[in-house]
């Protein structure tokens, strides 16, 4: 009996010694694991970061002193021109028909042309008076059933020009003998028929003297012609529109547009 006491005794001894060295391998293992990331620090909390000279300006919508040159540079812009030949289609027999007053006389012409031109509308100032315009439209002898009496001479659009900045032209200018410094203003007016006629408009001066070269007119420096609220709505046009005045009278003077594009600047 004191033999089988005896064996079960250095049995469980045996056992206890068998447990506490796997216990002491695991807790090696578990200490070797921490010092193999030991090299790193560990962060309960990152504290932001403030530039004090950034500030953002309420009345801009901006905020100052940010350099977005990363975005891209002035220099990588690229002009992106869309031709709007359909206004180079009309005829005199549709010029006849358009909305002007009796100062302006119409015709279709081949001569001082943009250089992407192949027709041009020139404007002949055959009385005396201060100012002239002409809009390609043209009066119905009977009204719509939604009241509106006019409707477009031809579609100068196609489509829409939301995704671009403005409208672009060549303008030639001749002006009167005798009144080469007077100043001059070219209106340029564009809209779209529901049931009135929309139109937006922009003037500018045109430099002394005779004039050939381009005009750039922004979208969003166009005014209602209406209410005078800034900004043109570009979704749909249906017709062109021109005014010209001169200090003094216009009689004499000779106006040409052509080479109509929508511009807008793009990233290459």
């Amino acid at each position: 009996m004191k033999k089988i006491l005896l064996l079960c005794f250095v049995t469980v001894l045996l056992l206890s010694g068998c447990s506490a060295e796997n216990t002491s391998s695991d807790v090696s293992s578990e200490k070797d694991v921490s010092a193999s990331v030991s090299g790193y620090e560990v962060i309960d909390h990152i504290d932001p970061i403030y530039n004090d000279d950034v500030k953002y300006e309420k009345s801009t919508g901006n905020y100052a002193n940010v350099n977005r040159s990363v975005l891209g540079k002035t220099d990588n812009l690229r002009m992106d021109y869309l031709s709007l030949p359909a206004i180079e289609e009309v005829t005199n027999e549709q010029l006849s028909q358009s909305i002007k007053n009796d100062a302006i006389k119409l015709s279709v012409t081949t001569a001082n042309l943009g250089k992407g031109a192949k027709k041009g509308i020139k404007m002949e100032f055959i009385q005396n008076s201060t100012w002239g315009q002409a809009i390609l439209a043209h009066k119905l002898e009977t009204p719509l059933a939604n009241g509106l009496t006019e409707e477009m001479l031809i579609d100068p659009v196609d489509g829409s020009l939301e995704a671009y900045q403005g409208i672009r032209f060549y303008l030639h200018l001749k002006r009167p003998n005798g009144r080469a410094y007077s100043i001059c203003k070219f209106r340029l007016m564009f809209g779209a028929f529901y049931n009135y006629r929309s139109i937006y408009e922009k003037s500018v001066i045109i430099p002394d003297g005779d004039y050939d070269g381009y005009i750039d007119i922004p979208f969003a420096e166009m005014q209602n012609g209406y209410n005078q609220k800034p900004g043109a709505s570009v979704s749909k046009i249906d017709y062109f529109g021109f005014n010209v005045s001169l200090e003094g009278s216009i009689e004499g003077a000779e106006v040409t547009v052509s080479d109509f594009m929508a511009y807008r600047e793009m990233f290459w």
